[in-house]
Parts: C-alpha cells; structure tokens; sequence
C-alpha cells in the first residue's frame, strides 16, 4: 500500500516546507521586533527631552518667582522711604491718636512716642469724649 520511498520523499519535502517557513517567519519576526526597538529609543530619547524641559521650566520658574519677591521688596523700600520722607511727624501722630494702624515700636521710637504709648492710646479711647460722631455714625444718621 504505502511505499516506504514515496512516504520518505514527503517527508523530507515537509519538513524542508517547515524549515523556509520558519526561515520566512523569523525574519519577518525579527524586522518587527528591530522596528519595535527603534520606536522604543525614540520613545526614551523623547522621554528624556521631555524631563529636560520639565527641569528648565521650573528652574526658570524658580528663578522668576525670585526675580518677583525681590522686586517686590524693593517697591515696598521705596515706599516705605517714600512715606518716612513725605509724611509729616505731626500727621504720623494724629494718625496714631485716632487709632490708626499700629506701629512698631522701632517706629514709635523714630516719632519720639513713648513705649507704652499703645497702653496709654486704649486708655485714651475710653476716657474721649462720646459727643464727637465717627463718619459711619453721620451715615447712619442722615
């Protein structure tokens, strides 16, 4: 029934099929994975510019952020120097009496007042006199 010849020869010619299909396979395995290896260094060197400009950005950030505290200080010199200069003694006083902000006592000393001139000033509110209207009173009064 079988010839031992003619099952020898397909065997042979299968097995030579498998082998230059493998050999196709392979190769067009092997061009993928090398294609695959390639987008994935690009991958990484994009990667790493992106954390490169990550960094530079928020050291410039930094850098801006400095840049402003520093102006911001200046301007506040200036005004202060500004209104030590311009603003008379006498207003600066007034301005203390009447409950205006409330000054250091470096500041105090600079307009001659006395240490415990902030314990004397809530003395003071207590004993005014209660004739005298503040603005909001004549608002509400009208």
């Amino acid at each position: 029934m079988f010839d031992w010849n003619t099952l020898m020869i397909g065997l042979a010619m299968g097995a030579a099929l498998g082998i230059v299909v493998t050999l196709l396979l392979s190769r067009k395995h092997s061009g993928s994975a090398e294609n695959v290896r390639k987008q994935l260094d690009a991958l990484k060197t994009e990667h790493s510019r992106y954390q490169m400009s990550v960094t530079e950005h928020f050291a410039r950030t930094s850098e801006l952020i400095e840049s402003l505290n520093n102006n911001y200080q200046s301007i506040e010199q200036h005004l202060k120097a500004g209104a030590d200069a311009l603003v008379s003694h006498d207003y600066k006083l007034s301005q203390l009496r009447q409950g205006g902000d409330v000054l250091s006592e470096e500041e105090l000393n600079h307009l001659g007042a006395s240490r415990d001139y902030a314990a004397q000033s809530d003395l003071d509110d207590h004993s005014r006199d209660t004739s005298r209207t503040t603005p909001n009173e004549v608002e509400t009064t009208r």
